[in-house]
């Protein structure tokens, strides 16, 4: 519960905040090209409330003449989604649920529209980076070899 001291100090943050006035925005030279911008996304686009908002953000992105590229996460198993109005060649996918990346996309929540990992339940392996050669990557078990199903990388088996 908030006590009124609380209340006054949010409510005078808040002030100084809505009164703050951004310097001038710096004009780009037209030597300088249009501006680039690297979208970065670690769940499917289009299937989550930030996959939603990066199909937007391109969208207008490209009516603003951008050059965009995009970073997406995405099962294994599925075909590269489209963004449009991005070119195949302007999106790369990590593929989760195979090495370098032995489990499923991370999400914010446990409700997702395909498996996932929630980011709270990481495991230090999970955060680990990949190795530099995916042939060699470690699973999340202390084996090497080869699994017929992905590893749960210390988790629970989801339901």
């Amino acid at each position: 519960m908030s006590t009124p001291s609380d209340r006054t100090a949010a409510g005078r943050l808040s002030r100084q905040l809505l009164d703050v006035k951004p310097a001038a925005a710096r004009r780009r030279r037209p030597s300088e090209g249009p501006l680039r911008i690297l979208h970065l996304l670690s769940q499917q686009p289009g299937k989550t409330g930030s996959g939603v908002a990066l199909l937007a953000m391109v969208r207008h992105g490209a009516e603003a003449g951008y050059r965009q590229h995009a970073v997406i996460g995405i099962p294994g198993e599925e075909p590269l989604p489209g963004i449009p109005p991005l070119a195949p060649d302007e999106i790369t996918a990590v593929r989760f649920d195979r090495p370098p990346v032995p489990f499923p996309v991370p999400g914010m929540s446990d409700i997702m529209p395909y498996r996932s990992t929630r980011f709270s339940t990481f495991t230090e392996l999970m955060r680990a980076p990949p190795s530099a050669s995916p042939a060699t990557a470690p699973s999340c078990g202390s084996s090497r070899r080869r699994r017929s199903s992905p590893p749960s990388c210390g988790r629970p088996a989801p339901p």
